[in-house]
């Protein structure tokens, strides 16, 4: 107009998006980094919850099909011999019948009442920690089962201290399924040590066997040496028990086997002793004058 040039919008544009354009790349580069951190997280956090889901849903399963399979035998058995009592088969062994039905409901009973303790503990049953001589704690146990041992001619020594930290009970516990074990698969005449060094128990005792391959996976429920079950001298939990009470009290469980030994090792390590035997230091007060 008038050889001027007037605007009625002006924008600089190339200039504004030169200056903007790196700042736009770089806020661009971050998301897309956070996004794809965020799914990576999300990834490995399902990924550990449904597989956590997947074990302990076919962990259960199996336990049901073992549970369900070890306790068909004896049923069987207690219908077997309750129909040879009504038909008054055999008279003159109704008293053994009557005992093999005692016999097979007293294991019954123990697979049971087995499975309810480690039904508890695997829901994490309430830990009261407290400092425990294992040394004194094994020789208590053993008293009473002085008279099975010397039933099948074992020789049983215990020697040495040993303290570790946690609940009273569950050790108790695990050391008598321990013994108890040791009673039941040891040759007659053989021979079971009990070692307390220091933070450490050991129990080796003989077996029949030159060697168990696999001992770790006696650990697992109704898993039993000889794979066998008809076999009625453990119900396969024993060391499932001793397992879990073992994680709940922070010691470490380790088994062994070789020529003709199999030895089962609690040990709580030092970090760990450490940690469980800090305690507060007491608080002073001023005393007023």
């Amino acid at each position: 107009v008038n050889g001027e040039t007037w605007y009625l919008l002006y924008c600089e544009h190339l200039d504004v998006m030169h200056e903007a354009l790196p700042f736009f790349i770089t806020i661009g580069i971050l998301i897309i980094a956070g996004m794809l951190l965020l799914a990576l997280f999300w990834s490995v956090f399902a990924y550990t919850r449904f597989r956590h889901k997947y074990e302990m849903a076919e962990y259960r399963r199996s336990l049901t099909a073992s549970l369900a399979h070890d306790l068909k035998s004896p049923l069987m058995a207690i219908s077997s011999f309750a129909e040879n009592i009504v038909s008054d088969v055999q008279p003159g062994k109704k008293q053994h019948y009557a005992q093999a039905i005692l016999d097979n409901t007293a294991y019954m009973d123990n697979i049971i009442i087995n499975v309810l303790e480690l039904s508890s503990l695997e829901k994490g049953r309430k830990v009261k920690k407290e400092t425990v001589d294992i040394a004194e704690l094994t020789n208590g146990i053993l008293l009473p089962m002085k008279e099975a041992f010397s039933e099948r001619d074992l020789s049983v020594s215990c020697a040495g201290s040993c303290i570790m930290r946690g609940d009273r009970q569950m050790l108790a516990q695990a050391i008598r399924n321990l013994l108890d074990n040791a009673l039941k698969f040891t040759p007659c005449g053989g021979k079971i040590q009990i070692t307390c060094k220091r933070h450490t128990l050991r129990i080796v005792n003989d077996i029949a066997e030159e060697q168990i391959s696999n001992p770790e996976q006696l650990c697992e429920a109704f898993s039993k040496g000889d794979n066998a079950r008809s076999n009625r001298m453990g119900t396969g939990l024993g060391l499932s028990l001793i397992r879990q009470i073992a994680v709940l009290n922070r010691i470490r469980l380790s088994l062994e086997s070789k020529e003709h030994r199999f030895t089962v090792q609690l040990r709580q390590s030092g970090l760990l002793r450490a940690v469980l035997l800090r305690r507060p230091k007491p608080q002073t007060t001023a005393k007023k004058t």
